[in-house]
């Protein structure tokens, strides 16, 4: 198995990070640091670590999918799996996935996660559920997924043009190949990794709506079977565009949003306010749940 570790500016935690992947019960593995042009001690803490089955790997500074990208090019497993560099592994988190994908031959396995909150204590838990509901599938996090490297590979990688969601739009693309091959998918109803608060959505803004958009035009004829998925990407963009005083794209985006779920009312709310720009200025809040 090879572990993905993509990491920028983050010394100190992707030392955690490699290390609970270190202190696994399961030994087949390598670990594959992927620096996106760091400029902090992040080369010096992990070079420091001394285990032949890591490798440091760095490059110009990219984006995290150019570097999640160069891991998989560099990795020498058939199977990769990701951590993000300010979470940790639990135990059994490899050793789970190999159960899973050697002993049945499924091209993809998966687990849940823990979510902390700022205070570090637990406000969540994420499971994979059903495979075959699209609305779960794309729910994809670093750490809960390991597959087959070469469907990596088929899909195109992840979209190095994006900066927020790419493990969203990269299940997006999985989920086409899939319904075209109907590869099998095993999942453990237990959460393996421990993901820490990072700052939230709020961080994103304008990277969040551009994904948005990104998906929406590539994936529409996909998300137009799913509909409340579709209206949150729609609502997402058009109430970027309002704070953004565009109001014309606010209002296309955000009729397109209302008539996919007209029963929402805050659908409708959203709408008057981008059409009464005086009015929708002091209504829009921070950030948008769909």
């Amino acid at each position: 198995m090879s572990v993905v570790i993509p990491t920028h500016n983050r010394g100190s935690l992707v030392r955690r990070a490699v290390n609970s992947v270190l202190a696994q019960d399961f030994d087949d593995f390598e670990i594959v640091v992927a620096d996106d042009g760091s400029t902090d001690d992040t080369r010096a803490l992990v070079e420091a670590i001394r285990d032949p089955r890591l490798r440091y790997l760095r490059q110009d500074h990219a984006g995290e999918a150019a570097a999640r990208n160069m891991g998989v090019q560099a990795s020498r497993s058939p199977f990769v799996t990701f951590l993000d560099s300010d979470d940790e592994a639990l135990q059994g988190w490899l050793a789970s996935f190999a159960r899973l994908l050697d002993a049945t031959g499924n091209s993809v396995a998966r687990c849940g996660l823990l979510s902390l909150g700022p205070d570090g204590l637990v406000n969540g838990v994420l499971l994979p559920g059903s495979d075959r509901d699209f609305d779960q599938w794309v729910r994809f996090l670093a750490g809960t997924y390991a597959l087959d490297r070469r469907l990596i590979e088929e899909v195109g990688g992840y979209a190095e043009s994006l900066s927020f969601g790419i493990h969203t739009e990269f299940a997006m693309r999985l989920w086409r190949l899939r319904r075209e091959r109907d590869w099998s998918v095993a999942a453990l109803q237990e959460p393996l990794v421990r993901r820490y608060w990072s700052g939230g959505d709020q961080r994103y803004g304008g990277e969040r709506a551009r994904m948005a958009e990104y998906v929406l035009d590539r994936h529409g004829s996909l998300l137009a079977s799913h509909g409340p998925i579709r209206a949150t990407y729609l609502a997402i963009v058009g109430v970027h565009a309002a704070k953004s005083s565009d109001f014309g794209k606010a209002r296309r985006y955000l009729w397109r949003a209302w008539t996919s779920r007209p029963w929402r009312p805050k659908g409708l709310a959203r709408l008057i306010a981008a059409l009464i720009p005086a009015f929708g200025r002091r209504l829009w809040v921070e950030e948008v749940d769909g």
